[in-house]
C-alpha cells in the first residue's frame, strides 16, 4: 500500500466534497435563485440573508448534493468499468466523506439550524430532521464498506493505514485551509455580523469534522460488519504519478486559493477611521435611542421591536433566523442591562458603513462587545448590521 498515493487520493477525495457543498451547492444555488452572494472559503458561503423558501432552498441545496453526488459515487463503485484501485479507493471515500457530511449537517445542525428556523413545533422539526439524519449516517456507514472494504480481519494493519491515514489528512488539510479563513479576516461590511448563518466559528467546524471522523474511524476498525466480498489484494494501492500530481494541485489550490476565500471587492470595506471622541459621541446621541429601542427588543424577544429600525433589505432575511440568533445569545449571556460607548468609526469602500461599538452589560456577562452597523445617508439612521461578541 502506497503511502503517498493513499495521501494524495485522500486530499482530491475531501478537497472534491468540499468544494461540492460550498462552490456548486451553496454559491451554484444562491445565483440560481438570485441570492447576492459575497463571499466563499472552504468554511462558509457568504450571502445575503435570504428569508422564507428561497433562503431555505439555498441552505439546503449543499446537503442534498451532498447525498446525490455520495449516491453516485456508489453506484459508479459498483461498476466494473472502474478497474484501478486508486479510483475505486477514491469513490469509496468520497462516497463516505459526502453521505457522512450530509448526515452530520442535519444531525448537528449546520445549515438546518437556520432553515428550520422558525418553523413550529421547533422541537419536533428538529426532532425530525436529527432522525433523518441518523437514518443517513447508518446508509452513509453501511453501504460504502459493503461495496468496497474486504474483511480484514486477518490484516488489521492494512486496515487501520486505509482508514486513519485518510481521517488524518482530512482534519490537517481542512486545519490548513482554515486558518486564512475570510470569515474571521475579511472587513466585510453588512448583515453578516448578527445573522448566525455566517457567523461561523471555524475552530467549531473543525472539532465537529475531527470527532465525527474519529467515530467513524473507531466503529471501522471496531466492528468487522458489514464488509465486501471482495479479496483484500483488490485494494492495494500502487504508485500513480497521476494522483500524486493531481493531490498536490489540488491541495495548493484548495489551501491557498480557497482556504483564504474569494470576496467580491464591492462587498469588502476599505480603510477604517476612528472619528474623534468628540464627533463620535456626537454621532452616538444621534444613533442612541435606535440602539438601546434594537437591543431592548432583542433582549425581550420582540422581533418587531428589534427591527424597527433596520434597512427593509436587511429586515426581510433576519426574520427567518431571529429565533436562533436570541437562543444563541440572550439565551446565553441574559437579557440586556446598560451599554458604555467605546468609539465609532467609519470603514469605507463600496459596502460603506459607519461603526458604532459599545462595551455593554449583560444579565449573565458584564463584557459584551456590541457593534451596531449604520447606512450612511443624511437624517436616515437605518441599521444594516449587529455584532454581538461575548
Amino acid at each position: 500500500m502506497r503511502v503517498p498515493t493513499l495521501i494524495a487520493v485522500s486530499t482530491v477525495a475531501w478537497a472534491l466534497v468540499i468544494v461540492l457543498h460550498e462552490v456548486v451547492g451553496h454559491v451554484g444555488s444562491a445565483v440560481l435563485l438570485g441570492i447576492p452572494v459575497w463571499a466563499v472559503s472552504t468554511v462558509e458561503t457568504w450571502t445575503e440573508p435570504t428569508a422564507g423558501l428561497i433562503g431555505r432552498t439555498f441552505l439546503a441545496a449543499s446537503t442534498v448534493l451532498n447525498f446525490v453526488t455520495g449516491g453516485l459515487a456508489l453506484l459508479a463503485l459498483r461498476s466494473r468499468r472502474v478497474k484501478s484501485a486508486a479510483s475505486r479507493y477514491f469513490l469509496w471515500l468520497f462516497a463516505t466523506i459526502s453521505l457522512m457530511i450530509g448526515a452530520a449537517n442535519l444531525i448537528v445542525g449546520g445549515d438546518w439550524r437556520q432553515i428550520l428556523a422558525g418553523l413550529e413545533p421547533r422541537g419536533l422539526w428538529r426532532a425530525g430532521i436529527a432522525a433523518v439524519g441518523m437514518l443517513m449516517a447508518v446508509v452513509g456507514y453501511v453501504l460504502p464498506l459493503r461495496r468496497w472494504m474486504p474483511d480484514l480481519r486477518e490484516n488489521r494493519r492494512l486496515q487501520l493505514k486505509i482508514t486513519a491515514i485518510p481521517v488524518a489528512v482530512w482534519i490537517v488539510v481542512q486545519t490548513l485551509s482554515m486558518i486564512p479563513n475570510p470569515l474571521g479576516a475579511l472587513p466585510i461590511v453588512g448583515s453578516v455580523y448578527w445573522n448566525p448563518g455566517t457567523n461561523v466559528n471555524a475552530l467549531l467546524v473543525l472539532v465537529q469534522t475531527a470527532s465525527t471522523s474519529a467515530l467513524w474511524l473507531a466503529l471501522v476498525n471496531l466492528v468487522p460488519r458489514p464488509r465486501s466480498a471482495e479479496p483484500a489484494e483488490s485494494i492495494r494501492l500502487t504508485r500513480s504519478k497521476t494522483w500524486l500530481a493531481s493531490g498536490l494541485i489540488v491541495f495548493v489550490i484548495f489551501v491557498a486559493a480557497l482556504g483564504p476565500g474569494f470576496a467580491r471587492p464591492e462587498y469588502v470595506s476599505g480603510p477604517t477611521t476612528i472619528l474623534s471622541p468628540e464627533e463620535g459621541a456626537a454621532y452616538a446621541a444621534e444613533v442612541d435611542e435606535i440602539v438601546e429601542n434594537m437591543l431592548t427588543g432583542l433582549s425581550q424577544n420582540d422581533f418587531a421591536m428589534f427591527g424597527r429600525d433596520i434597512g427593509p433589505r436587511q429586515l426581510a432575511g433576519y426574520e427567518g433566523t431571529f429565533p436562533q440568533f436570541y437562543d444563541e445569545n440572550i439565551g446565553v449571556i441574559g437579557t440586556f442591562r446598560s451599554k458604555t460607548l467605546d468609539h465609532v468609526e467609519d470603514r469605507r469602500g463600496m459596502g460603506a458603513a459607519r461603526v458604532v461599538i459599545y462595551h455593554a452589560v449583560f444579565e449573565n456577562n458584564p463584557d459584551v462587545a456590541i457593534s451596531v452597523y449604520f447606512v450612511p445617508s443624511e437624517g436616515n439612521h437605518l441599521i444594516q448590521g449587529l455584532g454581538i461578541h461575548w
